[in-house]
């Protein structure tokens, strides 16, 4: 267990909680925690005599690490620039376990965004390149990647049809369908097995198809037109057909579908999806859906709680051709309990020859609120260096596969305890990138968002500034609060208008 303190400045940091003259301890955490993934750490006053402990304090006009062990110093790292508090930590954990994170400095979801402000500042593709290695330590596979992707949006975001409305805000919109068959072993989202909570769906409809008017109004009052709808979850197809059918005609007749470039639904599980619901979205507007297998391997697919095997991922891909869908994506997750390198590239041959428009390539991550979290200890004890190596092998697999059948990384981001603190990436092929997508990830469009869990973003652009309004995130909260849901949203919208 390493245990942080921050001499001198502790007692302001846990009162205030916030950055205190030079040193952020927020910036000191976070970058602790990547070379300390799914282990505890305390914030103390004074340094024990027993285990590993940081200690990082101002020094002049600098910032200082230093890492004890048994009270002893064993490394120490003094820096002056801009991120002073992060490279020093970076400096003396990196030194103590042989682990050089590939994304450096860079702890946040959204890299690309740095890449993106590059660009606009005037720097070239190349630039923004070096400076991600130089100043943020990023190394040279993950700085091109991010600069990759930061382009192909950027090519993907200036050829956007122009649209009958296009003197309207744009602005997308996120439907929450929090019901599953099952719950995966990895999962964190709010989500509520349907058979147990199924009873409650029609209900939920209602709420949501409630708080769907509320923001129909809101979006004809302030001249807005919704660019993207999505609907995920969860597990959309979870519905039942009359439960799905009453949501997307209500979705059909509250927004003007005929302007909106991309209707998605994440369908998702492949033992939810049916000719008949299939037949519903596609009659109703719904131009993308996924059908997600994680992986292809069935063993795999028994241990982390799926309902499915591969066959049924085959038939829901076949029925989705058969209805008329082109645009299906895919998600896949690497580092699943016992996959190895050659699951990975099996998975991807097999799933190749379907020629999917996209495939969503995850890294784990350990959520708390997960299943996988409870046995969280067996994979602290891997060695990180080792783990490391191992997915990055797991990525460039993917890269080779998905870079040989013609996709492109069109978005990018990232989530905390990852293993070996990599990435999540969408690939696609031209012309078939998930627009929400990239509007959720690079945060350029206000996003409304209903159902439980929901998270509302207003942007306004001209101020720099973006706010959020939450949903409740039980179910039961929000069936008996949708009103307030509103209220959120509309004072939200009052309070940036200002």
């Amino acid at each position: 267990m390493i245990y942080l303190t921050v001499v001198g400045l502790i007692m302001k940091f846990l009162a205030e909680d916030n950055e205190t003259g030079c040193i952020s301890r927020h910036d000191v955490q976070t970058m602790a925690q990547v070379f300390i993934q799914h282990e505890g750490y305390q914030i103390v006053k004074t340094i024990p005599d027993e285990g590993l402990v940081l200690r990082v304090f101002p020094e002049n006009e600098n910032i200082t690490a230093v890492l004890y062990e048994n009270g002893i110093p064993i490394f120490k790292s003094t820096c002056c620039d801009a991120f002073a508090a992060k490279r020093a930590v970076y400096n003396v954990l990196a030194e103590h376990t042989g682990y050089t994170p590939d994304w450096g400095l860079l702890t946040g979801i959204r890299p690309t965004k740095i890449v993106h402000q590059l660009l606009n500042s005037g720097k070239s593709p190349q630039e923004a390149s070096d400076i991600l290695k130089e100043l943020y330590l990023v190394s040279k596979s993950k700085s091109e990647l991010c600069v990759d992707v930061a382009c192909n949006q950027r090519k993907i975001l200036s050829k956007t049809p122009e649209t009958a409305k296009n003197s309207a805000e744009a602005v997308s919109v996120y439907v929450a369908i929090p019901f599953c068959p099952s719950r995966c072993y990895y999962c964190s989202f709010a989500s509520y097995p349907i058979e147990k909570f199924g009873k409650y769906a029609s209900q939920y409809v209602e709420a949501l198809i409630i708080e769907l008017t509320a923001v129909s109004k809101m979006c004809n009052e302030r001249n807005m037109y919704v660019e993207s709808i999505y609907i995920g979850g969860g597990t959309p197809t979870a519905l039942n057909t009359r439960e799905l059918s009453i949501l997307l005609e209500a979705i059909s007749r509250l927004f003007d579908i005929s302007a909106t470039k991309e209707f998605t639904v994440e369908a998702g599980r492949p033992d939810t999806i049916n000719f008949e619901n299939l037949k519903l979205m596609k009659h109703y507007g719904v131009n993308r859906i996924s059908v997600n297998p994680q992986t292809l391997n069935d063993t795999t697919l028994a241990k982390i709680g799926r309902n499915h095997n591969s066959d049924d991922f085959y038939r829901a891909w076949n029925a989705a051709i058969s209805v008329g869908f082109k645009n299906i994506n895919a998600d896949l997750i690497l580092g699943l309990t016992g996959e190895t390198p050659d699951d990975i590239s099996n998975t991807l041959t097999s799933l190749l020859k379907l020629s999917p428009a996209s495939v969503t390539i995850h890294t784990l991550a350990v959520k708390r609120a997960s299943k996988l979290k409870e046995n969280a200890e067996s994979i602290a004890q891997d060695n990180l260096l080792e783990k490391a190596r191992e997915m990055q092998n797991m990525i460039n697999i993917t890269i080779y596969h998905l870079t040989a059948a013609g996709q492109m990384p069109y978005y990018l981001y990232r989530q905390k305890n990852s293993l070996g603190n990599f990435e999540n990436v969408g690939w696609c092929l031209p012309e078939y990138h998930g627009l929400y997508n990239i509007q959720i990830m690079e945060e350029r469009q206000s996003i409304f968002a209903v159902g439980v869990g929901a998270v509302t973003k207003i942007i306004n652009p001209k101020k720099n500034l973006i706010k959020r309004a939450f949903n409740f995130r039980d179910l039961a909260g929000y069936l008996l609060c949708v009103d307030e849901m509103i209220l959120r949203k509309q004072q939200l919208l009052e309070e940036m208008a200002k």
